[in-house]
């Protein structure tokens, strides 16, 4: 990345073009930056260091190491594995999950917070969604994500799932057996009847 506004310079002596523009070098910076601590922590899994450490898992690594609550370590670590190619015990090399986000995050073009939309939404696509399935949608949510908020990147994803599953998941046995159906009924005290009742 080349700066056009070097680090050290005031932002008070910076006009406004120029403060601007350093703005966005820094928040590059800091996406590529999180891109290289994520490879560095997928290293650390690889290696087996957080066992090593005594650790149950990477998440729980992350989050003694950075001092942050652990649903936000959890995310971190998802994201580490999903971006980076792994290998087996057997030797093989299995291929980074989402190489194109990897990518925009190591250029600066999309932020930690677009990486857990399309991470979120790639793995709640259904079961049946081939590998095919897959790429392309994280192709579009990776393109969307250069130009849109992760909001809006969810509610993509959830149009994706929906696209590839219009049915929905289907309902459980259990549930077919015993509806989710009932009827409340209760007396009140001036004599009338009170209630309410659920539809599956």
């Amino acid at each position: 990345m080349i700066e056009t506004v070097p680090p050290d310079v005031a932002p008070t002596s910076l006009g406004d073009a120029e403060l601007l523009a350093a703005v966005r070098e820094v928040e590059a910076r800091r996406r590529a930056d999180y891109a290289r601590e994520l490879a560095l922590l997928a290293e650390v899994e690889q290696r087996g260091l957080e066992v090593a450490a005594g650790y149950g898992s990477l998440a729980g690594l992350v989050r003694d190491l950075f001092g942050i609550g652990s649903g936000q370590a959890r995310r971190i670590a998802a994201q580490a594995r999903v971006l980076h190619p792994s290998v087996t015990p057997s030797g093989a090399v299995v291929a980074a999950e989402l190489p194109r986000v990897a990518a925009a995050l190591a250029e600066g073009e999309i932020g930690p917070e677009h990486v857990e939309a399309v991470r979120t939404a790639v793995t709640e696509l259904p079961r049946t969604a081939t590998g095919e399935d897959r790429a392309v949608a994280e192709e579009i949510l990776c393109e969307a994500a250069r130009s849109t908020e992760p909001r809006l990147l969810t509610k993509l994803g959830r149009e994706i799932r929906d696209r590839l599953d219009p049915d929905g998941a289907a309902p459980r046995e259990a549930d077919l057996a015993q509806p989710r159906r009932a009827l409340h009924l209760a007396a009140r005290r001036d004599g009338g009847v009170r209630g309410s009742f659920e539809l599956d």
